[in-house]
């Protein structure tokens, strides 16, 4: 999609497009594998949180919801990039 009077130049000079060399397959593996970093973060940051030394500290981010969720995220694109 171009929007006339605003092309985008490469240091060379030559026109291109963000989007225009990824097709919806890839942008989902793309897509699946972020979620599943996102998940593995949020394992990590969830354990981290359970083994802390200052029990009275308390976390204002709730790991596990995020980690299902990316996770969930994460296999549902995956689907749908193998289905495509």
């Amino acid at each position: 999609m171009e929007v006339k009077g605003f092309d985008r130049l490469s240091p060379n000079g030559m026109n291109y497009s963000m989007m225009d060399d990824l097709d919806l397959n890839q942008i989902l593996w793309i897509l699946a594998g972020a979620f599943l970093l996102l998940g593995a973060g949020a394992a990590l940051a969830g354990h981290r949180r359970n083994r802390r030394r200052d029990v009275d500290r308390p976390g204002l981010v709730p790991w596990q919801l995020i980690e299902i969720l990316s996770f969930f995220l994460a296999f549902g694109a995956g689907m749908l990039a193998l289905r495509l």
